[in-house]
């Protein structure tokens, strides 16, 4: 159950299971540093993954201080898309994710866009405290360390599949993905031009 509550500064702050999603004290405040961590180093041509829409004072900043980058949120309670787009409406342009099962994320278009390319992966600690399980399985999804959470990054760019070897993506026991299990999945049919694009790729997925 989400209900609303206003913080000491008077903005009003979603509370879900009798936990703020925001500053009870000063949520814009709290909004600045994390949007200030998320942005340092950023890359134009990054798309920001935000999990949790929180009270989306922290997704109008970041879209307010980084107008060039993609702001992509990933959000599974409707509940909180709606209160939040009421109390923020200059975010119904966002771009909103609610996929309950994670695994069917990369089915969804606008993720599978995002993942296509450079992104950066911004979470949301009171969202990602209240919905633990979920946020940590779809940060271990964009960060595709584990062998699952790789194949559905790569199912996600299927350009890329014709550069692995099928039989050793079946094989491959690794409990981490690394360099060297890249380099066992390569197809020794791949040509030399498309290889190089594939190291470059993975690499920004597992380095």
């Amino acid at each position: 159950m989400i209900t609303i509550e206003n913080s000491r500064t008077g903005l009003p702050v979603l509370k879900k299971d009798d936990r703020f999603l925001a500053s009870s004290i000063d949520p814009l405040r709290e909004a600045q540093a994390w949007a200030a961590k998320v942005l340092t180093g950023i890359d134009p041509q990054e798309s920001l993954i935000v999990l949790g829409l929180g009270s989306g004072y922290h997704v109008s900043l970041l879209k307010e201080l980084s107008p060039r980058s993609e702001v992509i949120v990933i959000e599974n309670d409707p509940e909180v898309i709606a209160q939040v787009l009421s109390i923020l409406p200059q975010l119904h342009d966002l771009a909103i994710i609610r996929v309950p099962d994670w695994t069917k994320l990369n089915e969804n278009r606008t993720f599978c866009d995002a993942v296509g390319g450079l992104y950066r992966v911004a979470p949301h600690g009171p969202s990602c405290q209240i919905e633990k399980s979920y946020y940590k399985a779809v940060t271990a999804l964009l960060l595709g360390r584990d062998k699952l959470s790789f194949l559905h990054l790569v199912k996600a760019r299927p350009e890329l599949l014709g550069l692995l070897n099928p039989t050793s993506l079946v094989e491959f026991q690794d409990d981490n993905i690394s360099i060297k299990t890249l380099q066992k999945l390569f197809s020794p049919a791949a040509l030399t031009s498309r290889e190089r694009r594939i190291w470059r790729v993975l690499e920004e997925l597992i380095v």
